[in-house]
């Protein structure tokens, strides 16, 4: 109903709902530059571990980690003197410190800096859509309006094909026969364990006085 809007959304978002890399010219730019910037981060943080590592400086089993979206080193208290950096965290026991490398500040503030033009240039992405879109909300509405109503139908029609129901005759009368009635989620619930509910009709003479209790099992 809305090609030229499914075709632009399409263009924006992927089935994660999660903006596309190619939305614009400018944020795959930008993408590009943080995967080539983060790769940069890590080959150097690689060659400082593997030093530090056969220095004896930290542990063989250490990988870099994240503190406050930066990459840095986790070393022991003693030896943070070992390895030239800004020390931007310690883990609650104090048995670590987490030490930001001197060759990779510069590095890692790019990504800061290149993180905040992503959060803008998908902001006006989506603002740019949202003007597209605004015109068109009332059709939108009105077709959702429309589908939500043909689900219901759907959902009703596919329900009683489940239960076996059929369309209840109207008179022109004050009275109602529930003598083959049956529960229909009770229906639904037996019949996973090839049981059958039992119509009104048979209940007990002592049942009679529970206008929606119905057996589970049939006696006549």
């Amino acid at each position: 109903m809305f090609p030229q809007l499914i075709t632009r959304i399409n263009n924006i978002l992927d089935k994660f709902g999660k903006i596309k890399d190619n939305a614009s010219s400018e944020l795959l730019r930008i993408r590009r530059e943080l995967a080539s910037t983060a790769g940069s981060i890590s080959r150097s943080l690689s060659t400082i571990l593997r030093s530090a590592q056969a220095e004896g400086y930290i542990d063989k089993d250490v990988t870099p980690t994240m503190r406050d979206g930066r990459l840095v080193i986790p070393v022991a208290p003693g030896l943070k003197r070992k390895i030239k950096g800004i020390i931007h965290d310690e883990s609650s026991t104090g048995k670590t410190v987490f030490i930001e490398p001197a060759e990779v500040v510069e590095a890692n503030n790019r990504i800061r800096e290149l993180e905040g033009e992503e959060r803008r240039e998908i902001i006006r992405i989506l603002t740019d859509f949202s003007a597209v879109i605004r015109p068109q909300v009332p059709a939108i509405l009105q077709s959702y309006e429309f589908l939500a109503e043909i689900d219901f139908i759907r959902a009703k029609a596919h329900f009683s094909i489940q239960t076996n129901a059929i369309k209840p005759s109207l008179e022109d009368k004050q009275i109602l026969d529930w003598t083959m009635a049956i529960h229909p989620l009770l229906q639904l619930s037996l019949a996973k364990h090839n049981k059958k509910s039992c119509p009104t009709r048979y209940r007990t003479e002592s049942e009679s006085t529970y206008p929606y209790y119905i057996r589970t099992e049939c006696r006549r």
